[in-house]
């Protein structure tokens, strides 16, 4: 009975570890990520499958990598900030590698107004800042 309850936790985890190790089966998708215009890589894209939490960020050559994707025909998204998203279907196979190459379109973004707000007071020497003073005509004639 004591060689039962010593080993049960070792069966346990074993079971779970395998459950674990099955569960992240699946296959790979890599690519590359370039500015259409200039074709030099762009770092920081992140690039996601639709409907899964899979994720990467290009890296400095532009490349990126999502393992463990579940296999089938996924849609894979490519966004940066000041360019225009694409996205794409890629057949997946099993433990197969996949390949996705982005070129994206810088896009202008309009921005909004920004409304700032300020409360207290402070005295001018505890602040390690820009300081300046908008009196309430010039705020109102902008």
């Amino acid at each position: 009975m004591v060689v039962v309850r010593k080993l049960f936790p070792v069966i346990i985890g074993a079971v779970l570890c395998a459950t674990q190790a099955g569960a992240q089966q699946g296959g790979t998708i890599s690519g590359k990520v370039v500015d259409s215009a200039s074709a030099q890589p762009l770092v920081g894209v992140t690039v996601s499958i639709d409907g899964s939490d899979r994720r990467a960020l290009t890296i400095a050559d532009g490349s990126y990598r999502l393992s463990a994707v579940a296999a089938g025909t996924q849609i894979v998204r490519a966004r940066r900030i000041g360019y225009a998203g694409r996205s794409m279907s890629v057949t997946v196979a099993e433990n197969g590698t996949s390949t996705a190459n982005f070129a994206l379109g810088a896009q202008v973004a309009a921005l909004s107004e920004v409304v700032v707000t300020g409360y207290g007071t402070q005295r001018r020497e505890a602040i390690s800042g820009s300081v300046s003073t908008v009196d309430a005509d010039a705020a109102t004639s902008a």
